[in-house]
């Protein structure tokens, strides 16, 4: 009898512990419910001395299913797209209508690509800045570029358009997708760090959108610009972006890197709030590692395959915390020399931590092997 009754305390105790875990994710509709809204808003003493503040939004898709896909790059576009808009020879710098190119790998194009204005030879292609960066929820769309005829709002509208036409009439169609911030931008500055025409105009960085989700990292990337602290960069690293800047409605640069969905690996899979990797980051802001946050997000971030074929990627969704982060408390670069610059971007601490959106753990920042970017283990709702 005693045997019996231990036997069944241990299947109680086995039946409580399966139910906890299940009790303990959700569907990407119940977490949208969760965290639709809500902001992190929390202050912490660090070992600098500092008080960092974290007020960061959470992002979350409003969608259905949270499913795992295996996807490609996008084919080349269709060859007449460089006849429509026309090509250049790269070997010279001469004012042109427009080019183009798409290779497999990404997608260009410009149309006036040096702005309506002639600029000196000798700051041909490398002296374009950025002004005034702003995050979606900051933007004025009513905004004017200093000297330009165009709000932002109807630069955004007209670029946006002019992609998925592009997209539609030489591609596979139109997307879906995610700002990540705009900007106003100078055209040319000389060595004295002064503007060589006073017309500016916008850019936009965004997202590419799959089934509802944001594509928004690659595992083997750590920084936000690509600087990597991965022993493997030479495997093939690819990310995707959609950058679309404008200075006129004839005069626009394209640059995007695109995936393409080749088949769902699983079509729903359960998730954990972020609450359950938290403690982790907030180790990081007490250390003095993270010294702000701009927001949370729940996306799709990129991973290997278990050959390490870069040629494919599985997206599993993922908790990807955008922020400032040092490997060391006592860099005080960013603090110095970047605190008040206007993009976030170009902060030396600029970054992406990403957290299992299925156990909470972090990826490790400083993981410097080449299993670093291997697809995770998926857990399914069976």
């Amino acid at each position: 009898m005693k045997r019996n009754f231990v036997s069944l305390l241990l299947m109680i105790v086995l039946l409580l512990s399966v139910t906890a875990e299940a009790e303990d994710r959700f569907t990407i509709s119940e977490i949208y419910e969760q965290y639709n809204g809500q902001r992190w808003q929390e202050s912490y003493q660090t070992v600098r001395n500092e008080t960092v503040t974290i007020d960061a939004p959470f992002i979350i898709p409003h969608v259905e299913s949270a499913p795992v896909i295996r996807v490609g790059h996008y084919p080349s576009l269709d060859p007449a797209l460089c006849d429509a808009y026309g090509t250049y020879p790269r070997s010279t710098r001469k004012h042109v209508d427009a080019w183009a190119r798409s290779d497999g790998r990404d997608i260009t194009l410009a149309m006036d690509q040096y702005w309506e204005f002639e600029i000196p030879d000798q700051y041909a292609g490398r002296c374009h800045f950025w002004g005034d960066v702003f995050l979606p929820e900051e933007i004025d769309w009513n905004l004017h570029a200093e000297n330009n005829d165009m709000t932002m709002g109807e630069a955004y509208t007209l670029l946006t358009a002019k992609l998925n036409e592009i997209l539609t009439t030489y591609g596979s169609g139109a997307m879906e997708l995610q700002l990540r911030d705009a900007y106003t931008m100078g055209l040319y500055k000389d060595k004295d760090n002064q503007p060589l025409v006073d017309h500016r105009g916008y850019g936009f960085d965004f997202k590419q959108v799959i089934r509802g989700i944001p594509a928004l990292g690659n595992a083997h990337l750590t920084y936000q610009h690509g600087r990597m602290r991965t022993n493997h960069r030479w495997e093939g690293v690819y990310d995707n972006w959609l950058r679309l800047e404008i200075s006129s409605p004839v005069s626009y640069f394209m640059s995007v890197k695109l995936w393409q969905e080749e088949n769902v690996l699983h079509e729903d899979i359960p998730l954990v709030p972020f609450e359950k990797g938290k403690a982790q980051l907030e180790k990081m802001i007490r250390d003095g590692l993270i010294r702000h946050i701009r927001r949370i997000q729940l996306g799709y971030v990129a991973y290997v395959e278990p050959d390490h074929n870069t040629k494919h990627w599985i997206l599993v969704p993922t908790w990807v915390v955008d922020c400032d982060w040092f490997p060391d408390a006592k860099d005080d670069f960013w603090k110095e020399e970047f605190e008040d610059e206007a993009n976030p971007y170009s902060r030396s601490g600029a970054h992406l931590l990403y957290l299992n959106a299925q156990t909470g753990k972090l990826l490790d920042p400083m993981d410097t092997s080449r299993k670093r970017s291997d697809a995770p283990k998926i857990l399914t709702w069976k």
